[in-house]
């Protein structure tokens, strides 16, 4: 199935290198993947959210993380509106060290466990 890939200077100003972003699903968000890191947190209501052919329900608390490059969509339901905050970022706007990896992980490592480990780990 086709889907667009959303583009981070669509929702970024000129220079900045992260956004935190509202969004307001009322109805169907379309199937779609970005060029950036995705984090997003359901405010209020509730829906579904399809990633890789699995539909799952969400709601108010539940918190996502996605890769680039990640096909996923979501639904709203129960006749009211889904919303969520996204901070959306590039791996390589973080740190230089990581421009390589691509991925959630690899900032993690680097800014929430590198710490635990010793250079030698």
């Amino acid at each position: 199935m086709p889907y667009e890939t959303l583009q981070a200077d669509r929702f970024m100003q000129t220079g900045d290198q992260i956004a935190i972003l509202k969004t307001v699903t009322d109805g169907h968000c379309g199937l779609h993947a970005h060029d950036f890191i995705e984090l997003a947190y359901v405010v209020s209501g509730q829906g579904h959210h399809t990633v890789g052919g699995e539909r799952d329900f969400i709601k108010k608390g539940d918190f996502f993380i996605f890769n680039e490059n990640i096909p996923h969509e979501y639904i709203s339901e129960g006749g009211v509106p889904m919303i969520m905050y996204n901070c959306i970022f590039k791996p390589f706007s973080i740190d230089q060290s990581i421009r390589e990896g691509g991925d959630f992980l690899d900032v993690a490592y680097h800014y929430l466990f590198h710490s635990f480990y010793s250079e030698e780990n």
